[in-house]
């Protein structure tokens, strides 16, 4: 039934009049808001996790994609594509990928305090259901998280095997930005500095 649901959308173009977007499918704390930020300075307009999150919504446990939402940006990054790309790329042909990705040590830093916040999830929330699907668990355990990751990356790379043109990997945690992005995505590169603030925060924290 999922199937012909997302093969209906793709028919009849329900990612917009341009179907092709750009869909960053990182996960959570590995540069997905300072990649949005870089495509809002490229002239995308880009949707991080407020607007991306309503990207699904979940029927009977599983996500079904909210096609108006795919019409009103050209970019989407954050654990909800993260989730549902698969999808995305039949309902979206031609889209650009771009997978964020950081060193795992640092990484699991990261993930521990954000999930350790209390205002990140809602009680039965969308934040909630993503962590559950893609992590196993809303507790912070660092095997159990560190596979999850590793089992993703491995998950991703093989389903664009042989498809190099539309996949971008980029760890923009250590230091790489627009001389990945912008050839990848066929754009000049801006004067302005690659937006990595939050990243060099999270550096400084990993080193006390």
């Amino acid at each position: 039934m999922l199937k012909t649901v997302v093969q209906c959308l793709a028919k009849f173009g329900l990612c917009g009049t341009n179907n092709s977007k750009i869909f960053g499918i990182g996960l959570s704390k590995t540069g997905t808001l300072s990649l949005a930020r870089a495509l809002d300075m490229l002239g995308f307009r880009a949707a991080h996790w407020q607007y991306t999150k309503t990207l699904i919504n979940y029927v009977d446990g599983k996500p079904v994609i909210n096609s108006g939402q795919l019409q009103e940006y050209d970019t989407f990054a954050d654990i909800p594509v993260s989730r549902i790309y698969k999808q995305l790329d039949t309902i979206c042909p031609g889209s650009k990928y771009v997978l964020t990705v950081r060193e795992i040590g640092g990484w699991l830093k990261s993930i521990e305090r954000h999930v350790l916040r209390p205002d990140v999830f809602e009680k039965g929330g969308i934040g909630e259901q993503l962590h559950l699907d893609l992590y196993g668990s809303i507790e912070f355990h660092e095997e159990g998280f560190k596979e999850s990751y590793n089992s993703y990356v491995r998950d991703v790379m093989s389903y664009f095997r042989n498809r190099e043109q539309d996949l971008l990997v980029i760890d923009i945690c250590a230091g790489e930005g627009w001389e990945k992005l912008c050839p990848f995505l066929k754009k000049p590169v801006p004067e302005r500095r690659f937006p990595t603030a939050h990243v060099y925060r999270t550096r400084e924290a990993n080193q006390q």
